[in-house]
Order: structure tokens, then sequence, then C-alpha cells
């Protein structure tokens, strides 16, 4: 067979064309630059400051988290996310120290280095087209002789004072350093006798101007470091005896020095015991029966009168601090600070007195007050009970006639972009809401956050805010700076006076380069293109199988002459091929048969 003549237009032009077109879709991404970290200074050193600049991150990033660590699936090692808008956002995370900012670029930047920065750090950048990590070593140096953290010489050892020497429950002390290093770049204190546990970790000073300190966990509010490093600790309780350890850092010598604080009482005080059975404290609750989105007071009564604080707790004892409230100081003018167990309703006021707004059902429960005196220390309990309507006793959807729904704007969110969860036909009546990233709102580590209407309206934070969520009118709740790990479910807990309501919602964040394209229609891009693909390969053998027949058909043309009228007639001439030079022979299969 011979070679398909090619003309200009004609069908394998189309064919190529198409193939090309098919081919340039169905390539792999080009390969992308990677991107690396890169170290500013490259040497960092203690008490100095670097940043960690990552080299060819996507142009279109939306978002960037850095991790504590040499993997970005670890919660706990998050130190921050920054957000590229106008203005830029940043949110801190649980590994954040008070020293870290980011900057244009996700660049992080880390102040007042110590020896316990070094390690790995890596970096999520969230784009709609190339998500990456990247990981970086970070190594902080010290000086030869402060490469370990050894006390400092002999010759100049540092000690601890306390003044005054012997502190009572009430009072302040002062623990100073003695001798340190003149060239200090930061100290920090630790509830230890030793500085490797983090949670005992109470604060860290910086002698710079002006001076600069930052809590950490084991801050109870009651703490301030000032010049030389010097630790003051105000309202003491018996429960601040024990071991303290500053650290301090220089580049020409770091230093530990430890040393123990005894907190002493009277000897009536010495047990924390309920009052003498003459003066009993006990709690009065006001109103006696309080219900469901009102408040309520509960005033010690009889208790000593030189009290110098107390700290209430969500629970049966003053044992565990994850059930503490808050700590009352009445002092002119009063001060309060807020603990674990706090949820942005309760205050205290004069003669300890714990007032609790906008109740819920939860808030039923034993609560406890620890009174602090230099006379009489005094433990009381008492039990709250937080009525409902009979409509409103068990957390139910609200009847089918009114449905509560949630309606999401837009309705297919994208990362990068905001979304709202509004609920439909709330009761006209809440007092608050409280949403939660969960299917349920039983699990207080999934609470978002609670929104109280009043005017003005507040809202309070809770353990699953991210510092993007926040709450408006009708309850309907914000999240900015979508990624993809905010997909999935929703619940708002509505508490009424006449029918508590619960919904839930499911959110699905999509990572489509182009928002306005849902998950339905990308499928349907994919499913087309397939069937382009299937088209193009039928079209193009038919359209080969028509080439080869009309090429043979125009060859016979161009060697067959027309035939003689006596040749169609069949003459002896046309049989024995003398009507012309050339004998004409049909191809095979074109012999018509021979009539007899």
């Amino acid at each position: 067979m011979g070679r398909i003549p090619h003309r200009p237009g004609g069908p394998w032009t189309g064919i190529l064309l198409a193939a090309s077109v098919l081919g340039s879709c169905l390539q792999p991404v080009p390969a992308q630059t990677p991107v690396t970290i890169v170290l500013t200074p490259p040497s960092p050193a203690v008490g100095g400051g670097v940043s960690l600049a990552p080299q060819n991150p996507p142009q279109d990033f939306v978002l960037c988290s850095w991790f504590r660590s040499a993997t970005a699936t670890d919660g706990n090692s998050q130190i921050l996310t920054y957000y590229p808008q106008t203005p830029p956002v940043q949110t801190k995370d649980w590994a954040h120290t008070g020293r870290e900012t980011a900057g244009p670029g996700c660049a992080l930047h880390i102040a007042g280095l110590t020896l316990k920065d070094t390690g790995n750090y890596t970096v999520l950048i969230q784009s709609p087209t190339r998500p990456v990590l990247a990981t970086v070593h970070l190594p902080v140096s010290a000086s030869v002789l402060g490469s370990c953290l050894q006390p400092a010489p002999a010759q100049t050892p540092v000690t601890i004072v306390l003044t005054p020497p012997s502190p009572a429950m009430g009072g302040g002390v002062s623990l100073a350093p003695q001798n340190p290093p003149q060239d200090f770049v930061l100290c920090s204190w630790f509830r230890s006798a030793t500085a490797t546990d983090g949670n005992s970790q109470i604060l860290t000073y910086y002698p710079q101007t002006p001076p600069v300190q930052t809590k950490d966990w084991a801050h109870t509010g009651r703490e301030t470091a000032g010049p030389g490093c010097a630790l003051h600790i105000a309202g003491l309780t018996l429960k601040d005896t024990g071991n303290y350890t500053v650290l301090i850092q220089s580049p020409t010598r770091p230093v530990l020095a430890t040393v123990h604080l005894p907190v002493s009482a009277s000897v009536l005080g010495s047990c924390l015991q309920p009052a003498p059975a003459q003066t009993p404290v006990t709690i009065v609750l006001t109103p006696p029966s309080p219900a469901m989105g009102g408040g309520v007071s509960l005033a010690p009564q009889n208790p000593p009168q030189d009290f110098v604080l107390c700290s209430w707790f969500r629970s049966a004892t003053a044992t565990d601090g994850n059930s503490q409230i808050l700590t009352y100081y009445p002092q002119t003018p009063p001060v309060q600070t807020k603990d674990w167990a706090h949820t942005g309703r309760e205050t205290a006021g004069p003669g300890c007195a714990l007032h609790i707004a906008g109740l819920t059902l939860k808030d039923t429960g034993n609560y406890t007050v620890l009174i602090q005196s230099p006379t009489r220390p005094v433990l009381a309990t008492v039990h709250l009970p937080v009525s409902a309507s009979v409509l409103g006793s068990c957390l139910q959807p609200a009847p089918a006639q009114t449905p509560v729904t949630i309606v999401l704007t837009p309705p297919s969110p994208a990362m990068g972009g905001g979304v709202s969860l509004a609920p439909q036909n709330p009761p006209q009546d809440f007092v608050l809401c409280s949403w939660f990233r969960s299917a349920t709102a039983t699990d207080g580590n999934s609470q978002i956050l609670t929104y109280y209407p009043q005017t003005p309206p507040v809202q309070t934070k809770d353990r699953a805010h991210t510092g993007r969520e926040t709450a408006g009118p009708g309850c309907a709740l914000h999240i900015a700076g979508l990624t993809l790990k905010d997909t999935g479910n929703y619940t708002v807990l509505i508490q009424s006076l006449t029918r508590p309501v619960l919904a839930t919602v499911h959110l699905p964040v999509s990572d489509t380069p182009r928002p306005g394209l849902s998950a339905g229609a990308v499928a349907g891009i994919v499913i087309g293109s397939l069937a382009g693909a299937a088209l193009v390969g039928v079209g193009a053998y038919f359209l080969y199988t028509a080439a080869l027949t009309a090429g043979r058909v125009q060859g016979a043309e161009e060697v067959m002459p027309p035939p003689a009228p006596q040749c169609m007639l069949g003459g002896a001439r046309c049989m024995l091929g003398k009507a012309h030079p050339r004998a004409w022979v049909p191809p095979p299969g074109d012999v018509p048969p021979m009539k007899r």
C-alpha cells in the first residue's frame, strides 16, 4: 500500500492538532523549585534572634503554619499560623512561647534564643496549587564556658536570697539572685528543683529597655520579675512552699541556682480544715433556685475577717488545679485572676462571693471555696442546682414544626476563604449559644466559643478556638482563613428558657484552584476530558479509514481510461485488448459476472 498523500487542510491536520492538545493536558505538572529554609544569621547564639525564611514559597499561598518538630502532624508542637491578607494576621498555638512572630513570605522570627530552642522546625504552606512542607534544623550555640548549664564558677557563686527570710501566708516575697552575670540576656524561673520541665516554668524575663517578661505554664497571676532577675510573689499561700530554680542565660556563663521557699502559717491555720464548729463557714445561694439563663451568687457566710485571698473550684475539693475557676485578693483595689475552669462568666466580689452569669445546665454541680487566712484557712462546699423549664429539661432539637437548621454561606467554602454557619429559626429568647467542632455538644475539648446576645454582645473563647472564629447576631459562627483541617461537623447548642436546641451541620472545605468549581464540577470536567479523549480516538479511526479509501479510489481513477462504447457492449476488440493501447483490468472484486 502506497504512502498516503498529505494535503494542507486534510484530515490529518485535525488529527495531529487534537492529539497535541490532548497530550498537553495529560502531562504531569512541571517540576517545581523545592522550598528550602534559610537561617539568618546562619549560626544563631543564646540571647540573640533568628529568622527562618522559606525560599521559593508558592506565590498564591493563603496561610502557613510553623511547628517545633520535624513533622506537621502534632498540634502540640504548632507555634503559630500566618495569614498574608491585608493586614496580615497571625494566631498563636500550643507551642508559642511569646517570642515568636511571623512576617512576609511566611518567615518565622524568634527572639531571645535559649539552648532549648535548638531543634527541628517545619513549615506547612497551604496553597490552592501546591501545598508545601519544608523542615530545617536550628542550632543555638553558646560560648565554650557556657555550653553546659552548670552553676557559675566557685569564685563567683550565684545564690538566691529571700526577702523576707521567713515569708508568711498572705504576704509577699522576693527571690533575688546574687552575683548574676552582668551580661545576661534573659532568665527563666521554674517552680521546681530543675530547669528541664516546661510545665513548671513560671516566666521569662528580658532585661532590655523597657524590660519584657512572658508568662509560662506555671504562672498563677501573682508572679512578676524585676531588675537583676528577681522574682516577686504576692499573696502567698501554703501551696507556694517548695523549690524554685532560676536559669540565667548569658553569652559568657549561663547559670543555674535553686532555693527552697518556706511559707509559714499560724498553728491554727497549718492544716486546711473547716473553721471551728462555733463559727462555721457556709455558702448561701442567691437566688436559692437559680434557673438556666439567669445568674447566681455563691456567698460564704462568716468568712475570716483577715483573709488574704480565696480560690473557687468547680469541684467538691480544692486539690485539682484543673477545676480551679479564679482567685480573689481583697486588696485596694481588689484583684482576681482567672484559672483553668474559668468560662468567662464568673466574677468574684466582696466577702469572696462568686457570681456566675448566663447559667446553663452544665453549671450544675459542686463548688468549693478555699479561703486563706493567717488565723484560720477555711474550706466550704455547696451544691449548685440549675433548673430549666419542662420543655427545656432535655437538650433535644426544636419541635419538627420549627426545626433549627444551619445554613453555610457560601455553600461550598474553599481553602483560604471564609464561611458563616447561621442557625435558622433559633429561639427568639435564647440567652447564650455554644459552638462545638464536633457532632455532639458533650466534649469540652471541642468547644469553640460561647456567645451572649446581651448589649453589647459578649463572646468567650474555649479550648477549640483557633483565633479565626467569631460569633454574631443570631448565633452565627464566622470562620476566616479556612484550611482543609476545618472540614468536619459543627454543632451549636442554643440555650433558651423555652426550648434549648441542638443543631449540627457538616462543613466541607475544598482545595480546588478555582473557588467557583465544586467537587461535582471537577468530577464532571475529569469525566468530560476522558469522554473527549475517547471521541477523538474514534474520530481519528474513521478519518484514517476514509483516507485509505479515498487514496485507493484516486489511484484507480488515474490509470483507468474511459471505456469505449463497444467495450460496454462486450465486443471482440475489448476482449482482445485492442480498443486502446493499454488494456484495462478492473480491480479484484469489481468484475461483474458474465451473462450467458
